[in-house]
């Protein structure tokens, strides 16, 4: 009989220790897939300041050169 308890015992501990396990295993996956999704969030974040600097720039550029244009165009 206290062999069976004991068995039974062993049995509930051991299906405890797996879904303690699966339930860990499944916290760190989240933390995982959250993890890449802010570092996915970080990189389209930089993407589109890259973007906005270029496009920046490039303005810049475009009125910069229509300037030297029409100074170009005066000095004739």
């Amino acid at each position: 009989m206290q062999e069976k308890e004991s068995r039974d015992r062993q049995l509930k501990d051991e299906k405890l220790r797996k879904r303690k396990e699966e339930k860990d295993a499944f916290a760190q996956e989240v933390e995982l897939v959250q993890r890449l999704r802010d570092e996915m969030n970080m990189e389209q974040a930089m993407q589109a300041e890259k973007r906005r600097q270029e496009k920046e720039y490039l303005q810049k550029m475009l009125i910069e050169n229509e300037a030297n244009k029409k100074k170009a165009e005066g000095n004739k």
